[in-house]
Formats: C-alpha cells, sequence, structure tokens
C-alpha cells in the first residue's frame, strides 16, 4: 500500500535527479545549501539598491542640467525677439547677431534633447531594477512601463548601462535559477518526510495485518495517490523505501494503487472522530510586540527592551514594526534593503546576544516601512514546516505605504498566521481603516497548499494581528482636557466607551470572531519624540488614543493572554511599543498511539459495517 501520494514522489525525484544534488537525499545539506543561497540573495538586493540610488542620482543630476538649459533657452529666446523688434525699428544691423544667437539656440535645443532622452533612459533603468521582477507597483506608470519594455525589446546599447548594472542582471537571472531549485529542495524535503513517516506508520500496521495497511499521508493530505511513474520507480530504488503489506520487488514493478478502498476510508473517519486517543496538547508561549518606530534608527534602548522580554523564555518572538522608512517617494523607492538590514541586525543581537543562539530568526519580511520578525526557539525548530509570507498594500493604487505583512508556518499538527498591519490614519477615516482591514483578510494568500489552492488567511488554527490599526477617540476635539484628565485619573473604561475599534467591533465590522486582552495602560498615540509627554500645543489637536493594538483568534487550537501591556523606556517615537503574552494550546500527534489505534479501528471494522455506510 502507498506511503505517499503521487505528487510526494513527483517533488522528491525532481529534486534528487537535479545535477547539483547527489543521489542521496540528504537534508541537512539542503538546509546548508538554503542558507547560503539566501545569504546570496541579500547580497544582490544590496547590489540591486546601490545601483538604483547610483541611477537616481544620475537623474538628479540630468534634470538639473536641463533645468539650466531650459533657462538659457528662454533667455536667448528673448534676445531673437529683442533684437529682431529693434532690427526691425531702427534697421540696424549691428544689433546683435540674430544668426548666431539661432544658432546658439538650435545647439541648446539639440542639447536638451539629449538630456530628456537621458533622462528617460535613466528612468527606465531605475524601474527596471527595482521591479525586474515583474512586480505591481502604483509608482511605475503604463506610460514608464512602455517605455522600459520598448528599450527590452530594441535591444538598443544603453549608455548609462555600466558593466556593475550588467553583473547585477546576471546575477539576478542567477537568483532566480537558484529560487526556484531552492523551492524544490524545500517541497522534496517536506515530501520526504511524510513519506518517511507513512512508511514506519505502515511497518508498524503491516505487523499484524499486513492487508490493511494504509497510506496515513490522507490525513494531511487528502489527494489520492495518482498513476505509478518511472521517476517512482527510480525512487524507491534510490531511497530503498519499504512498502508495507507487499513484497519489495512487487511494489517496485506495480507502484502505489490508484485510491483507497472502503474499508480505508472508513478507517480513517473513524480515526479523526478518535483523535483524543492518540494526540496530546502542549503548551507553548508566544509573545507579539507592535511599534511603530516614526522613521527612526534602532536605538541601544530598542536592545534593552527586546532583552528584557526574552528573558521569559517564550517559544516565539514576533516583532512588527512600522514606518520603518518615512512614507515618502524616495524613502519608498530607495530606503526600503538600506533601513531593514540595521533593524534586522539589531533585533537579532538583542534577543541572542553577543554569542547566543537560543533563538533562529525563522521569518521576515518588509513592504515599505512595514517589517515583521519571527524567532523561535531552538528546541521546537525541528517541527516546524511550510513557512512562507506575503503582503497586502492598501495605499492609493494598492500601494505599501500602508497595509500588511503576513507570515505563517505549521507548527506540530496546527497551522499559525501572524499579521503586521499599518491601517488608514486620521480621526475621521474609520471607513478606509476597516476596508484596510477587509482587504487584508480577504487578498493575503500564501503560497503553501491547502486541498490543491492557495491558503487564505482564514484557514488557519490560530491568527494573531498587531500593528498601528490606527483607529482613534472619538471624543471632540474641545473635550481634550478632559480626555487628559481622564488618562491621568486612569478612567480607562470611560475612554474605551469612545474607542472606534471597539465600536466597530460591536457592529461586525471588522475583527470577527478576534478577542483582545483587557487594555490597562494610557493610550499610546501620540506623543512628542524622546519624552513622555503627550503632544499639545502643536496647533492639530491630536487626540490621544490606542492606535496599537494587538488581537487574536482561535478555532482549533487554545489561546490564552498572560497580559498585555505597553513599554515605557523606549521614547523616540511618537508612539509607545504594546507587547502581549500568551498561552497557546496545540495538539500533537504521537504516531505510536496513531497507528495502535489505527490497527484497533481496522480489526473491528466488518462487511456488514462497510454496508451500512453506504
Amino acid at each position: 500500500m502507498p506511503v505517499g501520494t503521487k505528487s510526494d514522489y513527483k517533488k522528491i525525484e525532481k529534486a534528487t535527479t537535479d545535477p547539483i544534488f547527489s543521489t542521496k537525499v540528504d537534508v541537512d545539506d539542503w538546509k546548508e545549501l538554503i542558507s547560503a543561497q539566501l545569504q546570496m540573495q541579500q547580497r544582490i538586493l544590496d547590489m540591486q539598491q546601490i545601483m538604483i540610488r547610483n541611477l537616481a542620482e544620475q537623474s538628479n543630476k540630468t534634470n538639473t542640467t536641463l533645468k539650466k538649459l531650459v533657462t538659457q533657452i528662454r533667455i536667448l529666446q528673448t534676445h531673437v525677439v529683442s533684437n529682431s523688434q529693434r532690427a526691425k525699428d531702427k534697421n540696424d544691423s549691428q544689433t546683435f547677431a540674430p544668426d548666431v544667437i539661432a544658432q546658439q539656440l538650435r545647439t541648446l535645443q539639440a542639447s536638451i534633447l539629449w538630456t530628456q532622452r537621458n533622462v528617460r533612459l535613466v528612468k527606465s533603468q531605475i524601474n527596471n531594477q527595482q521591479f525586474r521582477r515583474g512586480e505591481k507597483n502604483p509608482l511605475v506608470t503604463k506610460d514608464v512601463q512602455n517605455r522600459v519594455q520598448e528599450l527590452r525589446n530594441r535591444e538598443e546599447e544603453n549608455p548609462l548601462v555600466t558593466e556593475d548594472v550588467q553583473r547585477v542582471q546576471e546575477l539576478q537571472n542567477r537568483l532566480i535559477d537558484l529560487e526556484g531549485k531552492s523551492f524544490r529542495m524545500a517541497d522534496a524535503s517536506l515530501a520526504l518526510k511524510i513519506v518517511q513517516q507513512n512508511a514506519a506508520l505502515n511497518a508498524k500496521l503491516s505487523t499484524h495485518q499486513p492487508t490493511k495497511a494504509v497510506d496515513l499521508v490522507f490525513l494531511q493530505n487528502p489527494a489520492s495517490p495518482g498513476a505509478h511513474t518511472k521517476g517512482t520507480n527510480s525512487l524507491h530504488k534510490r531511497a530503498n523505501f519499504r512498502v508495507a503489506g507487499a513484497d519489495a520487488k512487487d511494489a517496485e514493478e506495480n507502484g502505489p494503487p490508484e485510491s483507497p478502498s472502503k474499508r480505508e476510508i472508513l478507517a480513517k473517519k473513524r480515526l479523526l472522530e478518535r483523535k483524543d486517543a492518540w494526540t496530546s496538547i502542549r503548551t507553548l508561549q508566544v509573545m507579539c510586540a507592535t511599534w511603530n518606530c516614526n522613521a527612526r534608527k534602532p536605538s541601544e534602548d530598542l536592545g534593552n527592551w527586546l532583552s528584557s522580554l526574552k528573558d521569559s523564555s517564550p517559544h516565539i518572538i514576533v516583532i512588527g514594526l512600522q514606518e520603518v522608512v518615512a512614507l515618502s517617494v524616495k524613502h519608498v523607492l530607495l530606503d526600503q534593503v538600506r533601513r531593514m538590514k540595521p533593524w534586522e541586525e539589531a533585533i537579532s543581537l538583542a534577543i541572542n546576544g553577543q554569542k547566543g543562539n537560543n533563538y533562529t530568526q525563522l521569518l521576515s519580511k518588509q513592504m515599505v516601512g512595514i517589517m515583521i520578525f519571527i524567532y523561535v526557539r531552538q528546541d521546537i525548530l525541528g517541527f516546524i514546516s511550510n513557512k512562507d509570507t506575503t503582503t497586502v498594500g492598501c495605499g492609493k493604487a494598492g500601494a505599501g505605504n500602508k497595509g500588511a505583512v503576513c507570515a505563517r508556518f505549521q507548527l506540530f499538527n496546527s497551522s499559525l498566521c501572524f499579521v503586521n498591519s499599518h491601517l488608514a490614519a486620521h480621526k475621521e477615516n474609520i471607513d478606509n481603516r476597516n476596508n484596510d482591514f477587509n482587504k487584508i483578510t480577504e487578498k493575503a494568500r500564501f503560497s503553501v497548499k491547502t486541498n490543491g489552492n492557495s491558503t487564505k488567511m482564514d484557514m488557519h488554527d490560530a491568527i494573531f494581528w498587531m500593528g498601528d490599526l490606527n483607529y482613534r477617540l472619538n471624543f471632540a476635539n474641545e473635550d481634550l482636557g478632559v480626555v487628559y484628565q481622564h488618562i491621568q485619573n486612569e478612567d480607562w473604561e470611560i475612554l474605551l466607551e469612545q474607542d472606534q475599534l471597539k465600536a466597530e467591533r460591536i457592529k461586525g465590522r471588522v475583527f470577527e470572531n478576534f478577542q483582545e486582552g483587557d487594555i490597562t495602560f494610557p493610550p499610546t498615540f501620540k506623543y512628542i519624540p524622546d519624552t513622555n509627554q503627550y503632544a499639545t500645543g502643536d496647533g492639530k489637536n491630536r487626540m490621544p488614543a490606542w492606535c496599537d493594538r494587538i488581537l487574536w483568534r482561535a478555532q482549533n487550537a487554545e489561546v490564552r493572554q498572560r497580559w498585555y501591556r505597553r513599554e515605557e523606556s523606549l521614547m523616540a517615537s511618537d508612539h509607545k511599543p504594546v507587547v502581549a503574552y500568551f498561552d497557546v494550546s496545540l495538539r500533537v500527534t504521537d504516531p505510536d498511539k496513531q497507528a495502535k489505534v489505527f490497527e484497533e479501528i481496522s480489526s473491528k471494522i466488518t462487511d456488514s459495517s462497510l454496508e451500512s455506510t453506504r
């Protein structure tokens, strides 16, 4: 009987037959190679950003030259008109030299045409480097995209393309090839683990009932095994897999059957109904932190804060940042990678220390100024699979200055999703914030497949949502003094009666089925940077608000919040960080108990019970 689906066999076969691999499937070697490839990706991205900045500087210089030429042309045009009029009135042939001025004008016009062409080429190169991989970005107009495509089609020599830029192109092509191989290795590694686990289970089942051994991968992947292929034969020979309930030679010749029997289907159904008998509950600790850092660079205070947080040794640490870069066109285009690296280094150093390695960075993702970092303890790293990230832009025309970065992975038998978002600003934009939330939940898709389709956010067993949600207090501006008095008196319940997020949740417009812990700390916005004082007297009448929040939703897991607080020591931003600490209980499979229960169920299935299920 089968120990893996047709898809599993194909993934492993495709990876193991690649020329860059040996015939032995060695997961550790794959991990080492993937790590090297990821480092190469980072170097390439850094090089691309340097080239983009150089090209942008060339564009700025060319634009400056263009403005100077336009000014000179206008001056000469004025002289031509003035001289022509004076010559006409006075018949003075000695008044300047219109022919000479006209020649200078033609020369300058030719120069300005060449300068304009250079500007177009520089802009094309910037966009070609920034969006080489076909990502949609509202900052690239259709006209710019068309010009870039025309340059590619013409394949003309571009005087602004240096050898360094050409080298970036070569490295980018290499990166794309390596990424493809990396994905194949990851898929093959997962498929190999599933096949090996099921082979072991089937071997145990076949000890007493060899004809009843089944493909338990069905519990994780409901797709039926496909037809046997030549690649499957090769895989069996190379990995020396044992197919339970069948002779090894017959397995190589005949391969897995087309579909499970009725008896097997019924046994699997009853096995799932008795999951409490072969699973146990393991409780882990998860810490989530969110901070709008107001485009500031990481400081020593950040390290002290994160170091203190990890003292409780949570199994998973999730850090969500917003406004890591200033939300201007210049910073959106040029500062993303440059700003991410210092934060990544500072957070890793704070969590692990100079020599520590208790935590491993599992995932990270950035979209403009929104970042998410996930660190896990070494003792659970081996139980994690199917990790992935995605982004959803909610700015104008889908820009990434507002929106969310999302990360997910599977831990034991449960799927966890973490969302860091920055929603629409300003008190009056409640509907825009609601729309941002709904767009993120609807548009977020992960490449990891669930039942053959991309995984949606609501398919996860537990979701943790953090960020600058930007919901404000509905007090009138003239009540600002009253609000400050309530804050001084710690009248949180009175203030929360005017909280926009609370009101929208009650109306069922956002965060349906989500929970939030009790808020027992002052509003986190808006402060005078580098102080612990709320911003007053700036003419904007900014009402204090709990903009920074952490919520969660659990459907196939149990989540209990231990505490929910804000951090007082970080003062660089006009926001205060918020942290939440959770106990998360997940269901863990015991393969030995699972096999024993399945054997018991299979032995009790009779022909009469099969008839009664029709």
